[in-house]
């Protein structure tokens, strides 16, 4: 195969509205696309699993802000998915809602782990959950630690097709 060379610069030129939902259709592509590696060569494995839930969490937390500023202009870089899934609401009312993965606030923690994360300020909930899997080298998350990658790639399907059917509804 021949070596090829792809490189940003021509691509910064892109709007910024469009470079963002490029990248989350990136991820969530790229989280099915480990998600069919493990089932197929049976490769499954925690941390992989771990590492498509944080692509498809990285994939939301990204189109959100596509959606936000094609909407607004304005670029929030913040990580936590139910401030800019509130945005997004804000911005489009329920002129566009649809199922997007890792919208869930805390799907993966008890209501007091949430309100104790929360008041203290550690946790953006949750995308960073689905980033980092664990506290530190000796304590990983509480709660669900379960994927099951058959059932994950219809999710991540519907998903990919759902945020694609939306924006290109925005731009016709």
């Amino acid at each position: 195969m021949p070596a090829i060379k792809l490189h940003n610069v021509p691509y910064q030129a892109t709007p910024k509205p469009q470079r963002l939902y490029e990248y989350s259709i990136a991820y969530i592509k790229s989280a099915r696309a480990l998600c069919v590696e493990m089932i197929d060569d049976e490769s499954a494995s925690w941390p992989r699993a771990a590492v498509v839930l944080m692509l498809a969490a990285h994939a939301t937390e990204v189109y959100l802000k596509a959606l936000i500023a094609h909407r607004t202009g304005a670029f929030d870089n913040g990580h936590d998915i139910e401030i800019l899934r509130n945005a997004y609401r804000a911005a489009y009312g329920n002129d566009l809602e649809f199922f997007l993965p890792m919208t869930e606030v805390g799907w993966r923690m008890t209501e007091e782990e949430r309100a104790f994360f929360r008041k203290k300020k550690v946790l953006e909930d949750p995308s960073i959950v689905n980033r980092y899997p664990f506290l530190d080298m000796d304590n990983e998350w509480r709660g669900l630690h379960v994927v099951e990658p058959v059932g994950l790639v219809g999710i991540l399907d519907d998903a990919a097709a759902n945020m694609i059917e939306k924006w290109e509804s925005l731009n016709q």
